[in-house]
């Protein structure tokens, strides 16, 4: 049998821990089974709902391709490019952000969903009643609802939930109800 030290092929992910369990012995010794269940294990109840919420904003075409239905979130405007604004934008319906936005004195006001994009840098205060971080952004958000950072975040963040894989950087507080 050959092992994993000499086996040169280059291997990732999942792939990586299937290949791995072929070198595992059938039977694990009973005191490191013993030992390795409490030390190794964290019960996480939640995490299946968390997913579920976070999946279901999203869209998923027929190539399983994730994607923000604007439709749904009633996203209206689209600001793209590299620019700077002076005061303050205030919509009814959601908007969406895509390239460079260094603002730090102004305010986007939404009483919809406001999306900084995936390849975003956005910094402007931000009050919305969804805020969906795919990017990064910089400033302060009040957000109504809920704040989802899949990004960056950085300044301080006020929220009514919070769902997050992403970096925190600030300060984040729930809003109380």
């Amino acid at each position: 049998m050959q092992n994993a030290a000499q086996h040169n092929e280059v291997i990732d992910g999942a792939a990586a821990v299937s290949y791995l369990d072929k070198f595992r012995s059938p039977e694990p010794v009973q005191a490191e089974q013993q030992q390795a269940i409490p030390r190794s294990r964290t019960a996480l109840p939640n995490l299946r709902t968390m997913f579920d919420r976070l999946i279901n904003i999203f869209g998923r075409d027929n190539d399983g391709v994730f994607y923000l239905d604007h439709e749904k979130h009633n996203i209206r405007s689209t600001f793209s490019g590299d620019f700077e604004l002076q005061g303050m934008i205030k919509t009814r319906a959601g908007a969406i952000f895509k390239g460079s936005l260094q603002s730090s004195d102004s305010l986007i006001k939404s009483a919809g969903t406001v999306v900084i994009d995936v390849d975003a840098d956005i910094a402007i205060d931000i009050e919305c009643e969804t805020l969906i971080v795919l990017g990064k952004h910089s400033g302060k958000a009040t957000v109504q609802g809920t704040l989802i950072n899949m990004g960056v975040i950085k300044g301080e963040y006020m929220y009514g939930a919070l769902e997050s894989f992403g970096r925190i950087e600030g300060m984040v507080e729930q809003i109380a109800n």
